[in-house]
């Protein structure tokens, strides 16, 4: 199922295209669906258990090996710039990031061995009804 940011990435480009008087309510439902269909066409793998030393380069060998890679996002830390040891990998073709996976869980990369798995949709949580929400360590000023 579609977020409520992907909605509003679709809403934007529609916007951006087209005048607001031009916008119809079917143009809307054909762009989130044309945005639904470019996404399903990239699979989405979590890559854990890195060290922190592990590049993008030697990601995108390791992966390529498997098949086309399409990006590579070393996940760091917001405060200190560190790589927090997780990594996000896109593949073109469902089929050779499946095989990835299976062929690349477990395997060893400077030292550890990774943890490859297929990365689940990002929740989306109603900030002003989440107890849990780490607001107290952004400070506003």
């Amino acid at each position: 199922m579609y977020g409520l940011s992907e909605c509003a990435t679709s809403f934007r480009k529609a916007i951006a295209s087209r005048s607001p008087f031009e916008i119809s309510p079917s143009f809307l439902i054909a762009r989130f669906r044309e945005d639904q269909e470019e996404n399903e066409l990239v699979t989405n793998i979590f890559v854990g258990n890195l060290d922190i030393t592990v590049t993008e380069q030697q990601l995108r060998e390791v992966f390529a090996a498997q098949g086309t890679v399409e990006t590579i996002t070393i996940v760091k830390d917001r405060d200190t710039g560190e790589p927090r040891g997780i990594a996000f990998v896109e593949m073109t073709q469902a089929t050779e990031a499946q095989g990835a996976i299976s062929a690349l869980h477990g395997t060893m990369l400077n030292g550890r061995p990774m943890s490859v798995n297929e990365a689940r949709p990002k929740l989306h949580r109603d900030p002003v009804r989440d107890p849990g929400r780490r607001d107290h360590r952004r400070h506003r000023m």
